[in-house]
């Protein structure tokens, strides 16, 4: 019985005392990491949308629009959906190829499925919209935008 209460004691010291030797080593690294600089990482910044790659994606949601105008045809619907596979194919990897994400693509070419509702352009808003955002002009009025709305969130929660 003693034997078994003498070598429990002695785990529990060599316990300790690697406990307090991590905590040190711990603590030393924590120094060294505190007194090197930490490098700047690059964020690659998306690529720039050209207007040459906006000749061949505008024309098929134009077309696919046209179609959807006649989607409300027997023959008008074949074609529109059959359209409509081709656009938001081209339009989602297109967008995944540039680095957006394109759940406003998907959302705006699901809706664009849907009989009736789908005679408005979705798509090529949803598009239209995309360049806005991206283009210098759009970046510099959604900027005056948002600090027009902070601004007046910070108003209506004083009051």
């Amino acid at each position: 019985m003693q034997e078994v209460k003498n070598d429990k004691k002695q785990k529990s010291g060599q316990q300790e005392e690697l406990n307090k030797i991590e905590e040190s080593l711990i603590s030393e690294n924590q120094e060294d990491f505190n007194e090197k600089e930490v490098p700047m990482v690059d964020v690659p910044e998306k690529p720039q949308i050209y207007l040459v790659e906006l000749m061949f994606i505008f024309p098929i949601l134009i077309v696919a629009d046209i179609l959807d105008i006649f989607s409300l045809t027997g023959i008008g619907a074949v074609l529109s959906w059959a359209m409509d596979l081709v656009a938001t194919g081209v339009t989602t990897l297109w967008l995944w190829w540039k680095g957006r994400r394109a759940e406003w693509n998907l959302i705006a070419n699901l809706i664009e499925f849907i009989p009736v509702v789908d005679i408005l352009p979705w798509r090529t808003t949803m598009m239209i919209i995309l360049l806005v955002k991206d283009s210098k002009i759009g970046k510099q009025t959604l900027s005056k935008i948002e600090k027009v709305g902070d601004k007046n969130r910070v108003k209506s929660s004083l009051k």
